[in-house]
C-alpha cells in the first residue's frame, strides 16, 4: 500500500498562527510529516520556519515576545492626538496609499486580526 500524502494549510491570526507551531510538533512526534506546507500571514511564517528547519528558533523568539514587541509590529496610524486607525495589512490599500479604518478607536481590534507581520 502506498503511503498517503497530504498538504498542510496554515492560516492567519497571530494567536492561531503561533498554535501552528504546536500542531506541527504534535504531527511530527506522531510520525506524520506533511509533504506540502503553505500558509497565509503568520501561517506562512510558521510554515517557512518549518520547511527551513527553523521551527525551534521561531518558537524561542515567540516565547520571548513582550507586549511592547507585539505593539511595535502593528501598523498604527495616529491622528488628532489619539489612536484613530488600526490597519490589518496592505490588502486593504486604497489608490491614495491609505487604508480604510477597520476598528473604532473606542473598541479594541478583534483578536483574529493581524498587523504587519
Amino acid at each position: 500500500m502506498t503511503p498517503k500524502r497530504f498538504g498542510l494549510a496554515l492560516g492567519s491570526g497571530a494567536a492561531r498562527g503561533w498554535a501552528h507551531i504546536g500542531l506541527l510538533r504534535e504531527l511530527l512526534s506522531a510520525g506524520i510529516q506533511p509533504h506540502v506546507v503553505c500558509g497565509t500571514s503568520i501561517g506562512a511564517l510558521v510554515g517557512a520556519a518549518y520547511v527551513n528547519d527553523s521551527l525551534d528558533a521561531l518558537e524561542d523568539w515567540v516565547k520571548h515576545l513582550t507586549r511592547r514587541d507585539i505593539v511595535r509590529y502593528m501598523d498604527i496610524v495616529r491622528g488628532a492626538g489619539r489612536l484613530s486607525e488600526c490597519h490589518a495589512g496592505p490588502d486593504h490599500a486604497q489608490p491614495n496609499g491609505r487604508r480604510p479604518s477597520r476598528h473604532s478607536a473606542d473598541a479594541p481590534p478583534e483578536t483574529s486580526g493581524t498587523a504587519g507581520v
